[in-house]
């Protein structure tokens, strides 16, 4: 890209594996830009380099923890859930879109209520809003564990549930998932 930047007198901006005297690799940005005289030719090339090792490093890190973070919540047997602060659902794992009789790019984005499902008590009376279990987690940021409910999905047929619901963070200054 950088050859082919410079052939045809433009800007550009590559990430290149370069070493160092000592013979330590290292990662950089280069950015390189053609000056114009009045007449518009390029006289020469400006370039800036930055050595974003560590931002490179970073970015395989996390890569890689979204892979075996997707690998795990994919492989459980439970159906797993993230809420959102604003109640919308941000991610469904293939047990949870199971139970709910429902395709991931459906429910994301959504909230439940909305798509029709009703969560229901045990006794089957319909759960009160200020008693909704995930409610009460991104309220207090507290746990509601192993409650015993049941799931009316929009089709009518209902689920009896053991709900474990914990408050998340996705940083210490976010709002609180669940």
């Amino acid at each position: 890209r950088l050859r082919e930047a410079l052939a045809a007198e433009r800007a550009c901006t590559v990430t290149l594996r370069n070493q160092r005297a000592d013979g330590t690799s290292f990662i950089n940005e280069l950015h390189v830009a053609p000056v114009r005289d009045t007449l518009g030719r390029v006289t020469h090339y400006v370039g800036v380099q930055h050595d974003v090792t560590e931002r490179s490093r970073a970015e395989r890190q996390l890569a890689l923890s979204e892979t075996l973070y997707r690998s795990v919540a994919a492989s459980i047997t439970d159906g797993l859930l993230v809420i959102g602060p604003d109640r919308r659902i941000v991610t469904a794992n293939p047990s949870a879109c199971t139970l709910l009789g429902a395709r991931a790019t459906t429910l994301v984005g959504q909230r439940l209520g909305r798509l029709g499902y009703k969560l229901l008590e045990e006794d089957g009376r319909l759960v009160e809003h200020d008693r909704h279990p995930v409610r009460d987690v991104l309220l207090s940021g507290r746990s509601a564990l192993d409650r015993v409910h049941r799931l009316r999905r929009p089709d009518g047929s209902e689920r009896l549930l053991r709900l474990n619901v914990q408050p998340l963070r996705a940083h210490p200054d976010d709002s609180r998932l669940s």
